[in-house]
């Protein structure tokens, strides 16, 4: 699953990377002027996707929602966002108490979890989650080895 800065989701299947790549690379996301990549993760197709916007906006969806796509695409729209607004983050969940950690101007870290917001349908404005600060930064998780 990959999201854009500008609110647009896809959905690539494992399938797309089975065979060697050209001298040229893959392109498997069409961007805009001016858009990049904000996250990609590995999905299995349980989880639930939370997205979080700079002006403290956050949504949370099914996957299920998103079609798969077989070729470069721009995607589906995650979350309708405003004229000064962008995507700061994404993150994929199936734990109703685990989500999208982001940190605020202020330095304060906010999590966008299914036990704060009800999953809704995929392209709506989210609920705000900030009023006075913005989200600066998604917070990087680390992966804890247990061997």
């Amino acid at each position: 699953v990959v999201a854009t800065s500008d609110g647009m989701m896809v959905r690539i299947p494992f399938e797309l990377f089975v065979e060697p790549s050209t001298r040229s690379g893959r392109n498997l996301v069409k961007l805009g002027q001016g858009q990049w990549v904000v996250a990609a993760e590995s999905a299995v197709g349980d989880e639930m996707v939370c997205l979080g916007t700079l002006r403290g906006m956050g949504l949370i969806f099914d996957m299920d929602q998103m079609p798969i796509v077989r070729g470069p695409a721009k995607g589906v729209i995650g979350i309708r966002l405003g004229a000064t607004d962008r995507l700061v983050g994404m993150a994929l969940t199936t734990a109703m108490r685990q989500g999208l950690e982001l940190e605020t101007n202020r330095g304060k870290v906010d999590i966008i979890r299914p036990t704060r917001i009800e999953p809704a349908k995929r392209a709506g404005k989210g609920k705000a989650f900030i009023k006075r600060a913005t989200f600066e930064r998604m917070v990087p998780f680390v992966v804890e080895q247990t061997w």
